[in-house]
């Protein structure tokens, strides 16, 4: 078994590296593991992961730190990129008339403005 065998890589170039046959990213595992959390712990987070497949993560990250720190950086950047964009779109409609409802509910927390 190549450690390749563990993740189902999408797109091209790489845009998700994700354990086989889960929606969990190697991202995931990785910043779990960087913290110092065993690898056991990391299965018991994730229901239905084998240790095997953590295991072949941070083998995989160890085998391939260059081009691992390369993808987790594309990875935050895209993140960052999203973020900047959110926060300088207007809230939607649907947002707007929740924030209206829950200022008329008197709700803490929530600021009236207006328009």
């Amino acid at each position: 078994m190549q450690l390749e065998d563990f993740f189902d890589f999408i797109g091209d170039p790489t845009e998700a590296i994700r354990l086989k046959g889960t929606r969990i990213d190697l991202q995931d595992v990785i910043e779990l593991h960087r913290l110092g959390v065993p690898p056991e712990r990391i299965a018991d987070r994730y229901a239905g992961v084998e240790l095997l497949s953590i295991y072949g993560a941070v083998a995989y990250y160890l085998a391939n730190r260059d081009a691992v720190e390369e993808y987790l950086a594309r990875r935050e950047a895209v993140a960052r990129d999203h973020r900047e964009r959110s926060m300088c779109q207007s809230p939607s409609a649907a947002v707007e008339r929740v924030r209206a409802s829950k200022a008329g509910a008197g709700m803490p927390g929530v600021a009236v403005t207006a328009s």
